[in-house]
């Protein structure tokens, strides 16, 4: 029986497909899988003599030309020695299995992930649309999957870059966060002559555009009055040789304490304090996204107020000062910025005339969108490995400070490119990215600082009076309380820059001066034995003063900025001086003194009722305090 009986035959009793199919798995499973399976190298070459085909023990060439021609060859092999029933059935089941693995196997594996390999991308799309051709010349089915293939060639390419860069990208973060590396922000401004020469001997004025970022959470307490000096020393005057004794108990004689006569005159506070969202350039929208920010912790002499001060004098004398600070961070921002930079500059290159003929050129716009997906990838993995470092959230933070400055100075030099056509300079949107880097950091940061507060309040008793538990407990929790801030500061010190580094760790100072603020304003009554050790505790806590001299400060020269970056440090030193003095020296820091900035009339009153039999002497005081509420508005 011939072929073509046989295919008769098989017609008739409707076997053809059946017969195909098993053909086609044996042809496959000697001949064609071992190959095209491209992993199961080395490769078998295709032999046919005269009307058999097989295997033989040579091996082919590992590359799609030398695969097409193999290919072709048994597809016309199989035309001529096969009936036309036949060749329908077997193409239709052979080749969604064979294109679909060549596709898989060879095609995709031949799409480069770089610009360098470009060309033999170009030779092989030739190749796939020769063959093609030749199947659409042969009649044989499916040529049609290898010309989309080819007509989406910069799809293909483009989603093949996509890949690559987010795998590499994965990779890198899970490298984790490396060794530090020490950067430095260093920016030029423009101020009046006489501040420049303050800003030049102090360099507070980098505050004003780096430590706005390391603003603490502003935390609640008793109200203060507005328009206190946020920068005067703690130690305040009274009348030198005062003896007057308001009390009647021998309380008064032991609470009596002899301070000394020198008190500078207050510095005022500068009304317009910088917002902090100001210096990063966030929106609106993104600020909301964040905690509540706390201004007061930043310098005052910054060169917003220098600004502003010549503003009102029409023709400031200027000079340009260049302010700078060193801080470190870790080894996944370079890595992520040079992701970045490679695949906007792939899509300059595609951008460019002298490319349009290129069939990955349509990819560029795709390109310039990449980023954005490389940049949120790094904000949604990223956390899982700055949680490997215990101090990951401060390292996260200067990152994505220093990744959206190298961010802004790439994005300023794309602008002025004159090798790329217009529309590609403004197919980039850097600008969204920096401002969700930024509220990335900042979210740390505040997350950061959230979980020391939290520590703290919990050493500080918690929902608890921390002054109503055993002295033993007050002890223990006072010293690990200071510890724990100094090893915070420790830690930080080298990581952020230093005016940062006291912003977060007034913060902490902060959450102590507030809690101890509270809990004193809520005992039902403080006697002197009580008065001493809250002064012994709060002298402690002001032992943390040291944390916050600058670098390079010593002996007399060394003056703690404590007050600038802990808005409650001035309240909280105040109130020691009031649980320590008599009425009269209380008066006085009230008339004469600074304690009308930090206190309200009213808190001054409820201190005395604390500490203070309700007698003569204690109910004129309170009326004289009452009677000037605002005793320092004259001074001013």
């Amino acid at each position: 029986m011939t072929l073509s009986e046989a295919t008769v035959v098989l017609q008739t009793y409707k076997e053809v497909d059946k017969a195909a199919t098993q053909l086609w798995h044996n042809l496959d499973e000697a001949i064609l899988r071992p190959r095209t399976d491209l992993r199961a190298a080395p490769l078998p070459k295709i032999q046919i003599d005269g009307n058999c085909i097989r295997a033989s023990e040579h091996f082919a060439d590992n590359n799609i030309k030398a695969l097409f021609k193999e290919l072709e060859i048994v597809i016309r092999f199989l035309i001529e020695n096969l009936t036309p029933e036949l060749v329908k059935s077997l193409s239709d089941v052979m080749m969604p299995i064979l294109s679909g693995r060549v596709k898989e196997l060879w095609l995709d594996t031949a799409i480069p992930a770089s610009l360098d390999e470009i060309e033999s991308y170009q030779k092989a799309l030739i190749q796939v649309q020769e063959f093609a051709n030749t199947l659409e010349v042969l009649g044989w089915p499916d040529s049609h999957g290898l010309h989309r293939w080819v007509e989406d060639a910069h799809k293909n390419w483009l989603n093949k870059k996509r890949e690559t860069v987010l795998d590499w990208t994965r990779n890198e973060l899970s490298l984790g966060l490396g060794s530090p590396h020490v950067a430095e922000r260093v920016q030029k401004k423009m101020v009046p002559r006489d501040e420049g020469m303050q800003i030049t001997a102090t360099g507070n004025a980098v505050d004003d555009t780096w430590d706005a970022a390391w603003d603490s959470d502003k935390e609640d307490s008793s109200p203060v009055e507005e328009g206190r000096p946020s920068k005067t020393p703690a130690s305040e005057i009274l009348p030198a040789g005062s003896t007057e004794r308001n009390r009647s108990s021998l309380d008064e004689q032991r609470r009596h304490s002899s301070i000394t006569h020198t008190s500078p005159e207050p510095e005022p506070e500068p009304e317009d304090e910088d917002d902090p969202t100001d210096a990063w350039g966030w929106t609106d929208e993104d600020a909301t996204e964040e905690a509540a920010v706390d201004t007061d912790a930043s310098e005052s002499a910054t060169t917003k107020d220098a600004l502003a001060a010549a503003s009102q004098n029409p023709n400031p004398e200027l000079r340009q000062v260049t302010i700078s600070e060193k801080f470190q961070t870790s080894s996944i921002p370079q890595a992520i910025l040079k992701a970045v930079i490679g695949v906007l500059n792939d899509g300059a290159i595609l951008a460019q005339p002298k490319n349009e003929s290129l069939p990955i050129s349509p990819a560029a716009p795709g390109l310039f969108n990449l980023p954005t997906l490389l940049l949120a990838e790094y904000r949604a993995l990223s956390q899982l490995y700055y949680a490997e470092n215990k101090n990951g959230n401060m390292y996260l933070l200067n990152d994505t400070v220093w990744l959206s400055d190298q961010l802004q100075d790439f994005a300023a030099q794309w602008k002025e490119r004159e090798d790329i056509p217009e529309r590609a300079v403004r197919m980039i949107k850097i600008d969204p990215e920096i401002n969700k880097l930024i509220s990335f950091g900042n979210r740390a940061y505040t997350n950061e600082l959230i979980a020391q507060r939290t520590i703290i309040h919990d050493l500080l008793a918690g929902t608890q009076n921390f002054f109503q538990q055993e002295q033993d407990e007050i002890q223990d929790g006072i010293r690990f309380i200071i510890q724990q801030i100094r090893e915070r500061n420790k830690a930080w010190f080298d990581i952020l820059p230093w005016s940062s580094c006291c912003s977060a760790t007034g913060s902490l100072v902060n959450a102590v001066a507030s809690k101890l603020i509270t809990d004193i304003f809520e005992l039902p009554n403080i006697g002197v034995d009580e008065a001493e050790h809250i002064a012994t505790i709060i002298s402690k806590v002001e032992g943390l003063d040291d944390l916050f001299v600058k670098p390079g400060q010593h002996g007399a020269n060394a003056v703690p900025l404590t007050g600038q970056f802990a808005d409650k440090w001035f309240k909280l030193s105040f109130l020691n001086q009031v649980l320590q003095s008599n009425l009269a020296d209380i008066k006085y820091l009230w008339t004469e003194s600074e304690l009308s900035y930090y206190f309200t009339a009213e808190e001054v009153v409820d201190l005395i009722g604390l500490s203070f039999e309700n007698n003569v002497n204690v109910r004129q005081t309170i009326k004289e305090i009452k009677a000037n509420p605002m005793p320092r508005k004259g001074f001013e």
